[in-house]
């Protein structure tokens, strides 16, 4: 009992710390680029931070590996950087809000408690085991690797989220700070949830959360160190702000406030995963509109999105040839590294055939559309079920649309809320219809339809609106959450914090004499650099560009 009380709070300091070192950085930015609202909320100073921290060790990662030195440098910048008299505010505000709200708080503990008993345990997203591990490590022991996508495709994915896992993993001294990365993100989605939780209409994006959680509580995604979980928090921390903005924004500081932050995160949430770029393309479209540019603020929080694009974009260059790797749009094919072009999309192909059906030749599946009637078969009840609840919330409001066309209050105000998630679906269904791949489009989707569906009939809206910001209804679904996670106990949970398997590995050298460390068992884990997961062609012509220098990059070209 001690071991198990000892771990839980290990990583809850740990990802409290955490936080309060993201809100040193978003009060320093804040205040950069002139944000000075006096008003503005604990989590949007986290918000920004959270991002700043991103592009300063992106920026930092061409020069020097990400490990204990650049985490060192980051947590004095941060706790310098915090503004105490506002810390200590929110922090009574939170303890007002435990009275106020003790059933909400008590579940929220035991969310808390689970969620650190699990990441203390081996990660089960086999993804994991084949590569997220693997990235971390070349983050961790060297500067950004130059064609590091031909050793493989996967270490080329550019995501931005794996080099804020390497700053928690303070290599070499604390391997362990990775597995607490999914739960800083929750504590920041939550955070950001509960202060806005009394406005208007909130209810629906902290339905969303709910719903999304209780589809993936027991799912490997919730406790891996995947993108594909942090790409669905910060759509729902864009939903609830678009919420915000459209309903609640009366001034002209707070909706200031609340467009920089849905232009700094839409701009960060493609830097994730690029499976999420359409989601960010519709909010821009959303806030465009609203952006002054001769407004110095906005001119400010332009440039700082600029700067980190840029920058993401440089390292895609660096890592593959392209700046949107596996995608070969603005790729340069005569960088010595670069990627051929014909891999890079034969690489897309495959992505996209696996996701449709993963037992035909890709050539078969992409033909035709004839692979929809083998993925809606594969599909998991759970999904059929919000998939289904979704076109048919489709098809009632368009109905109603068209009925009451000259009636409707509000209808073009809440469906251009549509945008992101309209897209993130389409591109979605068009590219890798995998629904971990979908982040949360589609439970903000079923929410966002529930809110249009309550505009579009008169005699119901203030009854949902009743039902979504009711006690009885927060109540309910955290039950639920709940009960699915107290049946996923069935599989036990060890107290202790688990390693990493070790993972026998034999070393097989190609053609050009470069040595690598193949597992026996197909996949890489943690082991020693560099690992391929999977087969190895030895007679590849992939080489290092400097030999005996795994620093120096790999090239498959003479």
């Amino acid at each position: 009992m001690i071991t198990i009380l000892n771990n839980i709070l290990i990583v809850l300091s740990f990802c409290f710390i955490s936080t309060f070192i993201l809100f040193g950085w978003g009060n320093l930015t804040s205040r950069a680029i002139g944000l000075t609202n006096p008003n503005k909320l604990f989590s949007t100073q986290l918000l920004i931070g959270l991002v700043s921290v991103s592009i300063f060790i992106e920026a930092c990662h061409f020069f020097v590996p990400i490990d204990w030195r650049l985490t060192t440098v980051v947590a004095i910048f941060g706790i310098l950087s915090l503004n105490y008299s506002s810390l200590l505010n929110y922090i009574n505000l939170f303890k007002s809000f435990l009275k106020k709200k003790p059933f909400v708080s008590f579940f929220s503990l035991l969310i808390l408690l689970y969620w650190s008993l699990r990441v203390i345990q081996v990660p089960t997203n086999a993804d994991t085991a084949g590569y997220h591990l693997q990235t971390i490590r070349w983050l961790n022991q060297y500067p950004i690797i130059p064609g590091i996508a031909n050793l493989s495709f996967t270490y080329g994915f550019n995501q931005s989220y794996f080099e804020f896992l390497a700053l928690l993993k303070t290599f070499p001294y604390f391997n362990k700070g990775f597995e607490c990365g999914g739960m800083i993100f929750f504590l920041i989605t939550s955070l950001t949830l509960l202060e806005r939780s009394s406005k208007k209409y909130i209810g629906f994006a902290f339905f969303s959360f709910l719903l999304y959680l209780i589809a993936h509580s027991a799912g490997s995604t919730l406790f891996s160190p995947t993108p594909d979980l942090i790409i669905a928090f910060i759509e729902v921390i864009i939903f609830s702000i678009l919420i915000d903005y459209t309903f609640n924004a009366k001034d002209k500081n707070s909706q200031k406030e609340l467009i920089i932050l849905l232009l700094v995160l839409s701009t960060y949430l493609f830097t994730i995963k690029l499976s999420s770029l359409f989601f960010s393309i519709g909010v821009f479209l959303i806030v465009i509109k609203k952006i002054i540019v001769k407004d110095k603020l906005f001119l400010r929080a332009i440039l700082f999105c600029l700067s980190f694009i840029v920058i993401h974009f440089l390292s895609g260059y660096i890592l593959s040839g392209s700046p949107l790797f596996p995608s070969t749009i603005g790729s340069l094919q005569n960088l010595p590294w670069a990627v051929p072009a014909d891999q890079a999309k034969s690489l897309t192909q495959i992505i996209y055939s696996w996701s449709r059906n993963p037992y035909l030749p890709s050539e078969q599946v992409l033909r035709n559309f004839h692979w929809v009637t083998f993925w809606i078969k594969k599909m998991p009840v759970r999904n059929f079920i919000y998939l289904l609840t979704a076109i048919l919330l489709l098809g009632v409001n368009l109905y109603l649309v068209i009925k009451h066309r000259n009636k409707i209050a509000d209808k073009f105000k809440i469906g251009i809320l549509f945008l992101p998630v309209f897209g993130s679906i389409i591109f979605w269904f068009l590219t890798a219809p995998d629904f971990r791949f979908l982040g949360a489009s589609l439970e903000i989707f079923i929410a966002l339809s529930i809110l249009y569906f309550s505009h579009l009939t008169s005699f119901s809206r203030d009854k949902i609106r009743k039902i979504f910001e009711a006690k009885i209804f927060i109540k309910y679904m955290l039950t639920i959450l709940m009960v699915q996670i107290l049946v996923s106990l069935h599989n036990g949970i060890d107290g202790e914090w688990q390693d990493i398997p070790f993972v026998a590995t034999r070393k097989i050298i190609n053609k050009s004499g470069l040595i690598i460390n193949a597992p026996i068992n197909g996949l890489c884990w943690d082991s020693d650099l560099p690992c391929m997961s999977g087969d190895i062609d030895t007679n590849s012509p992939l080489h290092l560009l400097k030999d005996g220098e795994l620093s120096s990059g790999f090239s498959v070209k003479n």
